[in-house]
């Protein structure tokens, strides 16, 4: 998904969404939207300059400014100065393995000029599943408080049926 400004609203002042100087568009990502602690983070934005409801390529002499924080808001990653023909701004850090490295929602923003960009991404202790379970109904629909019934299958992600495993 893309990343914008929020205070673009029609229900205002026309004034307060059609700014004066240079606008901005950019879309922001990173490699996934999930990771655990002690894992690489690969971010990437690419920026244009909007004119007229057409896109460009910012000048070259533009400069970004690549920031992460941390749930807490603590900045842990920052790249300044940045400047691309291209207009893309990308970087990379590796998460913390400790235990004190705080879980939730993380912020990236990519900022040029007044104008600043976010994408959130989530840091969380998990664990890869090793098994899934399908469930397939016996009919394709049912009649108000009439019993569903439902034949669930597990497999391990290898191909290997999941034996003894109670519903």
């Amino acid at each position: 998904s893309y990343a914008c400004q929020s205070f673009h609203r029609l229900d205002k002042d026309w004034r307060d969404t059609v700014r004066n100087g240079t606008n901005y568009f950019a879309y922001v990502y990173t490699d996934r939207p999930i990771y655990r602690p002690g894992q690489p983070v690969y971010i990437s934005s690419f920026v244009r300059e909007v004119r007229e409801g057409r896109y460009f390529t910012p000048a070259a002499e533009t400069e970004y400014t690549l920031e992460v924080t941390d749930a807490s808001g603590n900045r842990v990653f920052e790249k300044t100065a940045i400047k691309d023909a291209a207009g893309i701004v990308s970087g990379e850090f590796t998460l913390d393995a400790g235990d004190d490295l705080p879980r939730g929602n993380y912020n990236v923003t990519v900022s040029v000029g007044e104008q600043s960009f976010t994408r959130v991404f989530v840091v969380s202790s998990y664990r890869k599943p090793t098994f899934k379970v399908d469930a397939v109904a016996e009919k394709p629909a049912i009649f108000s408080r009439e019993a569903l019934n439902v034949n669930l299958t597990g497999s391990y992600f290898f191909g290997a049926p999941l034996k003894n495993a109670k519903a």
